[in-house]
């Protein structure tokens, strides 16, 4: 059983009150301890309070009292090297006591939406996360993100009660950044309507209405739930002529949307859907994409959720927050240079970012009380490793895509990360998905890219990898071809985006939906 399974459940408070345990509560007080000693260090703070969470675990009561829990903080930080800090602890910060400084000033001359966006992280980073972990964000370790929308989640999945128009503008009361369509060819063909155009124009305005970015997912064969009551097609024709009919459907919408950043295609692929007689659905496709249009290619496959965004698929359909880490930042930390040692440590990085989504999801909790049922609790986080090829050439000293040690180190972080937050949210009860798993480097082939991203993959998903290219010398229909009838027959990938570097769209500052 790992430590954060063991850990205490319950804490009785001095007017006999019993709350649920929260380790967060003696990590902030360790770092505003150090911050009041003019030596503040949210890692250290963690480290610490991993160190108490081991021998609280030890405890027989199921209830434990906060003198009992002070206790053994200030013994085991005075015992692991940290006189002063305990002393300081015991006198000022017991059990959440935090120390919170807010900085509101904005210079001259900002236009209102910026001078809105910056009030409104400066709330964030004051009410909604805790000092420790703002500390981490500003030193650009841990990247915190939707800080322009405490009050919202960050993208949901559309349920079209009467027509995507109005369930769109209805999103907007609780998501800030995207929302996601789920096969609307569906919605369409039961409609019996010839033209794509009048849903394209809705969509439009829609997306001008509520400034969401809108990702439409096309192709998927099983239909989405909200459709299972519409009868599609007419009365007697055959479920061939249906799925016929709905992929004509979602290949007119493709070519009709317009190339505008807010509006994105996710694009499902089936076995069948590279068998010579459907080739040419897919070489539209990739055209459209060589074309301008940014597309990500979702594969279908049986018993797997389905994949309808980098962040969301058909069992997780709101995100709440997106957390990036820097590994490459955090590689060059002092004492990192060890691979041994950058694995151990990395397990607390994570477990903070774990503390995030939580302290995020605790705060809407709070405040918001008439949105749908249960959205807020099937809401999921999401962790984005940054940098891994760069993290790994300065640990190793070896390219991740051209050295079978370099991408067996890689794999080890991945799977460092994967098991510390699967551990860590199921003693939080809140749902984690890693995102971004890829090198991001446009020297190595295509199919050399995916031969690395594949062996990232292989112990679980990790969502969308990024596949790149010289955006002066980009791929041909083929070559794209042959990377996609790969991943989709010898690999475990759910995703996969074509991105072109050297153009405006660099891939770690991209993909609005996840809030990076």
């Amino acid at each position: 059983m790992s430590r954060s399974q063991r850990r205490p459940e319950w804490i009785r408070l001095g007017n006999g009150q019993v709350i649920p345990f929260d380790a967060d509560l003696i990590s902030r007080g360790l770092f505003a301890a150090g911050k009041r000693l003019g030596n503040p260090d949210s890692f250290t703070a963690r480290e610490l309070t991993e160190s108490v969470l081991h021998f609280l675990s030890e405890a027989s009561e199921s209830v434990l009292s906060v003198e009992q829990v002070d206790d053994v903080v200030v013994k085991v930080v005075r015992e692991l090297g940290y006189p002063e800090l305990a002393w300081t602890y015991a006198s000022f910060y017991r059990l959440g006591c935090q120390a919170r400084v807010a900085d509101t000033t904005l210079p001259a001359d900002v236009p209102l939406p910026r001078i809105e966006s910056a009030a409104h992280s400066d709330f964030s980073l004051r009410e909604v996360f805790s000092p420790d972990l703002v500390a981490l964000h500003q030193e650009g370790l841990l990247r915190l993100g939707g800080l322009d929308a405490p009050f919202h989640l960050a993208g949901v999945v559309v349920s079209p009660a009467q027509d995507f128009f109005q369930s769109i503008v209805n999103c907007r009361r609780f998501a800030d950044k995207f929302v996601v369509l789920d096969s609307p060819e569906f919605w369409l063909a039961d409609d019996a309507c010839t033209s794509v155009e009048p849903f394209i124009k809705d969509l439009h305005c829609a997306v001008q209405a509520t400034g969401l970015q809108v990702i439409v997912n096309l192709n998927i064969r099983e239909s989405p739930a909200w459709a299972s009551d519409l009868v599609s097609g007419p009365l007697f024709a055959s479920a061939f002529d249906q799925e016929a009919r709905r992929t004509e459907i979602a290949l007119r919408l493709f070519r009709h949307l317009p190339k505008i950043v807010t509006i994105r295609t996710s694009w499902h692929l089936q076995v069948e859907s590279f068998q010579p007689q459907n080739k040419w659905v897919l070489d539209a496709i990739l055209e459209g994409h060589i074309q301008g249009k940014r597309v990500v290619f979702s594969f279908d496959r049986p018993k797997q959720p389905v994949s309808l965004s980098r962040t969301l698929d058909r069992r997780r359909t709101a995100l709440l927050l997106c957390v990036s880490l820097d590994l490459a930042r955090f590689a060059r930390r002092r004492g990192m240079r060890e691979p041994e040692r950058f694995l151990e440590k990395l397990g607390t990085l994570a477990r903070l970012a774990v503390s995030a989504g939580a302290q995020k999801r605790e705060f809407l909790r709070r405040r918001q009380n008439d949105w749908p049922a249960f959205l807020l609790d099937r809401a999921h986080l999401v962790v984005r490793p940054l940098h891994l090829d760069r993290a790994v050439h300065h640990l190793s000293g070896k390219e991740l895509c051209g050295d079978e040690e370099a991408l067996e180190f890689a794999e080890q972080i991945v799977r460092r990360l994967r098991d510390v937050l699967a551990a860590e949210a199921a003693s939080r009860h809140i749902g984690v998905r890693l995102d971004g798993v890829s090198p991001h480097d446009d020297r190595p082939a295509m199919l050399q890219q995916l031969r690395a991203v594949a062996y990232l993959h292989r112990s679980g998903p990790t969502g969308t990898a990024t596949i790149c290219y010289p955006s002066s010398n980009p791929p041909d229909r083929a070559s794209l071809f042959d990377v996609l009838a790969l991943a989709q027959a010898d690999t475990t990938i759910e995703s996969i985006e074509f991105l072109g570097i050297g153009s405006a769209e660099e891939p770690t500052s991209k993909s609005s939906e996840t809030d990076t």
